[in-house]
């Protein structure tokens, strides 16, 4: 079923959590190392495969959450705070592929979106909904955010022990319904 926003009475955000255990979690990551390809990568392209197979539809666009502190100024890694943009990454399922192959295309593409930073996923898409006249709409309303790997071992990859004892976790973006 598909809704506009206007038809929403009420609506909330759900996060969904998993964990792997640590020997099956360094199994995957041995895996695919001699790819070339971080678990983030292997999970985003895993999440597009499934988005692929649920919607049925082989070309979409995703939300992808990115940290992105700009060094202006000597001590900006003193600063708390959220420094999270957005991009937009386009999947294109539409040629049969293995999973490395295409893993690697995603990969290739997002580097190459990366180096566009300056101009957010958000602005992108306030630009499309000004172009489209079709009012306020989600046009790219599915998020995939991953920090697996950022400066962490194995063990910290799966419990993000280096972010400290979570107390309140509530995950909402924006630009999506």
């Amino acid at each position: 079923l598909a809704f506009f926003p206007g038809q929403l009475k009420k609506y909330r955000f759900k996060r969904y959590r998993g964990q792997l255990q640590p020997d099956i979690w360094r199994k995957f990551k041995q895996k695919w190392e001699k790819t070339g390809l971080t678990p983030s990568i292997i999970l985003l392209i895993a999440f597009a495969e499934v988005l692929t197979f649920w919607s049925k539809n082989l070309y979409f666009t995703l939300n992808l959450t990115v940290f992105e502190r700009l060094s202006l100024h000597p001590e900006v890694n003193q600063i708390v705070g959220d420094f999270t943009n957005t991009i937009l990454l386009p999947i294109d399922n539409s040629t049969l592929d293995t999973i490395t192959n295409r893993a690697q295309k995603i990969k290739k593409q997002l580097l190459q979106d990366l180096d566009h930073i300056q101009i957010s996923g958000i602005e992108v898409l306030q630009e499309l909904t000004r172009r489209s006249n079709a009012g306020l709409t989600a046009l790219m309303p599915i998020v995939f955010t991953s920090i697996l790997g950022l400066n962490s071992s194995d063990e910290k990859d799966l419990k993000l022990i280096f972010l400290g004892e979570e107390v309140y976790s509530v995950s909402q973006t924006p630009q999506v319904w």
